[in-house]
C-alpha cells in the first residue's frame, strides 16, 4: 500500500503479509495500521469483498472504509482482468 500525506505530499509504502486472505488477517491489518498512524484519520478504499464487511469486524476509530461501488472498472482497473 502506497500512502500520500496530505501535508507534504511524501510517499510513504507500507506492506503486511499475512497468511490468509479473510476477515481476521484484514482485521489484524486494520490493526496494525491503525497503530503505524495514531495520530492520522484515514480513509481506506476498498471492493465489496466478504472479508471487508464481515458483521464481526472491528475497525479502527481513525479508519474509515470507503466501499467503491459494484462493477466500478474505472476505479479499480484490476477489475477488467477478469472481463
Amino acid at each position: 500500500m502506497v500512502l500520500r500525506s496530505p501535508y507534504n505530499h511524501q510517499l510513504e509504502r507500507v506492506f503486511f503479509e499475512f497468511t490468509h486472505l479473510n476477515s481476521i488477517c484484514f482485521e489484524n491489518f486494520l490493526e496494525l495500521f491503525a497503530e503505524k498512524f495514531p495520530d492520522e484519520v484515514h480513509v481506506i478504499q476498498l471492493d465489496n469483498g466478504g472479508l471487508h464487511k464481515a458483521l464481526t469486524l472491528n475497525i479502527p476509530e481513525k479508519i474509515i472504509l470507503l466501499f467503491q461501488p459494484a462493477d466500478s472498472l474505472q476505479v479499480n482497473p484490476i477489475e477488467r482482468l477478469w472481463q
